[in-house]
């Protein structure tokens, strides 16, 4: 992901972190589907600026950035969700915001969008994630993966300047909508 304004400054060693704005709606839930009926962002979690995995990386630049959910969620969705009222394809939603610490008092809040997370089991059990209304392709997972096994449903590259930053509904958590 990259930060820049209108003066070019350099963001690097400055945090990023993610919060949700308001509780998301997630049609793929139900009573005890261990999804999350209203999910946010996980929160509190800090990326640096100018670091990729830890590493020293371009300026005003972060990453990687992966959302979805994990496989045993979205097995649990297509094996169990229509016998509990869900209809197909089925999406969460997410209502992200992002800020930058400007000092160790002071965040601004730069950006809100939507993270939408659609599950769908029609033609194969696929997974389309879009955040800001820029879309992945759809995903197909498969239900004979143990739950250790993790795809997501759209890995952003830490150059890609197309969108805003870093977001997981488990930034949600698990059982949310990472």
């Amino acid at each position: 992901m990259t930060v820049s304004d209108s003066a070019g400054d350099n963001f690097d060693g400055h945090a990023i972190e993610e919060y949700t704005v308001t509780p998301g709606t997630n049609a793929c839930w139900w009573p005890n589907s261990g999804l999350t009926q209203n999910p946010g962002v996980s929160g509190a979690v800090n990326w640096a600026v100018g670091y990729y995995n830890g590493a020293p990386g371009p300026d005003n630049e972060w990453g990687p950035d992966a959302i979805g959910w994990d496989l045993q969620d979205l097995d649990n969705i297509v094996q169990n969700g229509p016998q509990n009222g869900v209809t197909f394809p089925c999406t969460a939603t997410i209502h992200q915001g992002m800020r930058i610490e400007c000092d160790a008092n002071l965040w601004y809040n730069y950006t809100t969008d939507d993270i939408t997370i659609k599950v769908d089991n029609h033609g194969g059990n696929t997974e389309e994630v879009c955040r800001a209304g820029e879309c992945g392709l759809p995903t197909y997972f498969s239900d004979r993966w143990t739950p250790r096994r993790f795809e997501w449903a759209l890995m952003l590259s830490p150059f890609d300047t197309g969108g805003p930053a870093r977001s997981s509904p488990q930034s949600t958590s698990k059982k949310e909508a990472r």
